[in-house]
């Protein structure tokens, strides 16, 4: 019916996310499915989410018809290639996920931050986290890499999400080294006119919506949140 309904992929996202208010917080929600060696978590679950396999779910009903396409096109956008092996998931959100989802996604941080961009530079290390999940023997890891990624200061949020349509990826992007994102999920522009954060929240242990105003000042006081990053 969301489908058939809203035309837009925007609209969708913000049809979808909308009805998964309130899903219970779980994290590393998904995995490769019963009988995987390392992740016997399900392929699939709307019943429950962490912030990264909510703004997939949510991604996947967009851009499918029905089901058993959103099953498919879930499973395009979590590994590469579509091929299920922890060694092939798009593990980290910045260096896997964005890159191997050009065909659905694309990066607008510098789009939408034009000069006030900075750059961050980090090491991934893919088999170092395989190891920290038990999962080092779980397929061949690259030697870790050093990757650049632009990001916007945290202080130009509430101007830079204004100018935004709706429906956007933000990504929080941290200080420590390690991971550029931190924690993800999709500026919503409501009926009344307010611009939301609706993300998988690890402190609520549900779906919410939070003001960007409240975003704002939660992320500010935080010493690890440099900014962050928009995909759309």
């Amino acid at each position: 019916a969301v489908a058939r309904t809203h035309r837009s992929r925007a609209a969708r996202i913000a049809a979808f996310s909308e009805r998964a208010l309130g899903t219970p917080y779980a994290a590393d929600s998904l995995g490769e499915g019963s009988g995987a060696a390392c992740d016997a978590d399900p392929l699939i679950d709307l019943s429950r989410v962490d912030c990264v396999t909510f703004c997939e779910q949510v991604l996947s009903l967009a851009i499918s018809r029905n089901y058993d396409e959103a099953f498919r096109n879930l499973q395009r956008i979590r590994y590469r290639d579509g091929i299920i092996s922890f060694a092939a998931r798009n593990h980290f959100v910045m260096a896997d996920w964005l890159p191997h989802n050009q065909w659905l996604l694309k990066d607008i941080t510098g789009d939408a931050g034009g000069t006030l961009c900075q750059v961050m530079t980090k090491t991934i290390d893919r088999g170092g986290f395989a190891a920290s999940r038990g999962c080092a023997d779980a397929g061949e890891w690259p030697q870790p890499q050093r990757i650049s990624s632009r990001y916007i200061p945290t202080p130009h949020l509430p101007k830079t999400v204004l100018q935004l349509k709706g429906s956007d990826v933000l990504g929080l992007i941290t200080r420590p080294e390690g991971i550029f994102a931190s924690h993800l999920g999709f500026i919503i522009k409501s009926g009344d006119g307010s611009t939301l954060f609706r993300h998988a929240s690890s402190i609520h242990k549900k779906v919410v919506d939070e003001s960007i105003e409240h975003l704002y000042r939660r992320i500010e006081k935080d010493r690890q949140i440099a900014g962050f990053a928009l995909i759309a």
